[in-house]
């Protein structure tokens, strides 16, 4: 008589998703809501608007490519970190953040997924940053013999980067606090509290060009960059977008989830 043994079953081991199907559902959530359209919405009709102002309105010596691009992102600069912000806070005002690690136990990869989302939407902001504001340069009433497109492509890149750089802070933000309203308000104040203050402390002046958003980050659009001004960048950007992401995530990832 045969005896059968049967044969050890082989454990199945379920794959991490993707991170590029991640980043689309963190896209997704970020524009299904009816807050995220809303706020995308404005921000797309203010830019608009603001652009229109500064094309129609003022001199036409200021009727250049640069003066407008700089006047149309100043909208994006103002309301797209919110959009970072929700991205990461909306997990708890909407109490979804027990199911979104239930299914990613890795809470590194939703972070990453977050803010890939996050450079996405950046990117494609800074893109309709510089088309409208290309699309109000053709518009506008030229002094003759102005060069209107001087360094547009520096103007059209750094304007990009700093788009991006904006929408990480308010994310970095969000992780930070995990509080949408708290996160916002701190947003909306902590970076200018601190550029007034380098501005009017003596002893702090130094410091401006280094850790100040408003100065490291507006120089990148200027058409003649030096190795000191991309530095000034980078160290702007390790303080107010990769320390609070750094802290934000080492929190998330050793605290329980509620």
């Amino acid at each position: 008589m045969t005896t059968l043994y049967a044969a050890d079953p082989t454990p199945m081991v379920a794959r991490p998703t993707p991170l590029r199907r991640l980043t689309r559902i963190e896209l997704r959530k970020a524009t299904d809501t009816r807050s995220g359209r809303l706020l995308l919405a404005a921000t797309a009709a203010l830019a608009v608007a603001i652009a229109l102002g500064a094309a129609l309105a003022g001199k036409r010596s200021g009727h250049t490519y640069a003066s407008i691009t700089d006047a149309t992102s100043t909208a994006v600069f103002l309301l797209l970190p919110v959009v970072g912000i929700l991205l990461i806070t909306a997990e708890w005002s909407q109490r979804t953040a027990l199911t979104t690690f239930t299914l990613v136990p890795r809470r590194g990869r939703v972070v990453a997924a977050k803010l890939a989302a996050a450079v996405v939407l950046g990117l494609l902001a800074g893109v309709v940053v510089i088309a409208v504001a290309a699309a109000a340069t053709s518009l506008a009433s030229h002094q003759p013999g102005s060069d209107v497109w001087h360094a547009s492509a520096h103007v059209a890149v750094g304007t990009v980067l700093v788009v991006i750089l904006n929408m990480l802070l308010g994310t970095g933000f969000g992780l930070l606090f995990r509080n949408g309203p708290l996160a916002i308000v701190i947003n909306f104040t902590l970076p200018t509290a601190w550029s007034i203050l380098v501005t009017n402390v003596h002893a702090l002046h130094a410091a401006r060009d280094w850790v100040d958003t408003s100065t490291a980050w507006h120089r990148l659009t200027e058409a003649h960059l030096s190795a000191t001004t991309i530095g000034q960048a980078i160290v702007a950007a390790s303080v107010w977008v990769a320390v609070p992401i750094a802290i934000g995530t080492a929190r998330l990832r050793r605290r329980s989830i509620s």
